[in-house]
């Protein structure tokens, strides 16, 4: 799914099973081209942001009406 930074950011998040919960993950985001940019699997978690540099979690998001 596609959810929204504060600063308008996009970003593509899944929901993943650990075995005893969903957890929502990061896995990529738009870039200034309107492209999705993938995150190699070891750094997907809590990220800088790309447009305004500051840490960003799955669950500070908002779900893209």
């Amino acid at each position: 799914m596609i959810k929204k930074h504060d600063c308008g950011q996009k970003f593509w998040v899944e929901e993943k099973w650990n075995g005893l919960t969903w957890l929502e993950v990061i896995i990529g985001f738009e870039d200034e081209n309107g492209d999705f940019v993938e995150i190699p699997k070891e750094n997907r978690g809590a990220i800088a942001c790309p447009c305004c540099g500051e840490t960003v979690y799955p669950h500070s998001l908002t779900k893209e009406e």
